[in-house]
């Protein structure tokens, strides 16, 4: 079953899409990582709304909306990097500080009682929830990142997520696609079974994975036929503890195989050291 045709492709349709679901939602921007440093900033576009995070003097973390109070200028062009101690609009050079206030006006005295106080950045509802960093570009009486995340939060503690560092620059990649198109394919699981087989098996009971930390990756299958019925496992080697002086403890960190939903048989990740983050 699908929506009526006419709702993929009405313009008017998609603007209140945009109102009630996108710009309503809670937006994934980045990691704290990205912006450990006062002037540090992170860029977030939706559906031609853009937003920035920056690290302000004092070391939290503000969300704007990426526009100029006085001719609507994008303000910053780069999905990340580091404005120093002014965000300074490329257009007229007007000057906000790292907290979002108007500090600098070129030619002031050309503007007749300018109250600078009353023209600060317009901010942004943000949440940072297990080290990552979310924006909300519409205020909502919806519930917090960490209230719709409750019932993964054992799940998720063990990742130390707040912890990870970037191993490699972010790439993305755009999909022309019509989103309803999009995700109306990704929620018919039936599809399953033939273009994913493994991943099939592991839904239905027949497969688990375990994760032991520190330990090893073990993909245990559960057969029956011909009379006979088993279990095999197929175990990737201990994680190795990095070798570091006695004053820096060591963590090991992998990707998650790639080839878990297509591949016939488990491949063993690479493993990566790095020093636990210190405080």
């Amino acid at each position: 079953m699908t929506l009526p045709a006419w709702t993929y492709h009405h313009e008017e349709f998609l603007a209140l899409e945009k109102e009630a679901l996108f710009l309503r939602s809670w937006q994934l921007v980045g990691h704290v990582s990205e912006v450990e440093n006062p002037g540090d900033y992170l860029r977030f576009d939706l559906l031609g709304e853009s937003a920035i995070v920056v690290r302000d003097a004092r070391g939290g973390l503000r969300a704007f909306h990426n526009v100029c109070r006085h001719r609507a200028s994008r303000l910053l062009k780069q999905r990340a990097g580091h404005c120093g101690t002014l965000i300074t609009c490329p257009y007229h050079g007007f000057s906000y500080d790292l907290g979002g206030r108007l500090v600098a006006v070129v030619g002031v005295e050309d503007f007749d009682e300018l109250d600078k106080s009353q023209h600060a950045l317009v901010p942004l509802e943000l949440e940072v929830h297990l080290g990552l960093i979310f924006v909300r570009f519409l205020a909502d009486e919806g519930p917090s990142v960490a209230r719709q995340l409750a019932p993964f939060e054992a799940l998720l503690k063990g990742y130390l997520i707040a912890d990870m560092r970037p191993l490699a620059p972010l790439t993305t990649q755009v999909l022309h696609a019509n989103w309803k198109v999009a995700v109306e394919n990704t929620l018919e699981a039936y599809h399953v079974a033939t273009a994913h087989p493994r991943l099939k098996q592991l839904l239905a009971g027949h497969e688990t994975l375990e994760l032991r930390p520190f330990g090893a990756i073990c993909w245990r299958r559960s057969w029956r036929g011909a009379g006979a019925s088993g279990i095999t496992s197929d175990c990737c080697p201990t994680f190795p503890i990095c070798r570091s002086p006695a004053s820096v403890p060591g963590r090991c960190a992998a990707c998650f195989p790639t080839s878990l939903s297509s591949s016939t048989r488990i491949s063993c990740p690479s493993v990566r050291c790095c020093p636990w983050p210190r405080a």
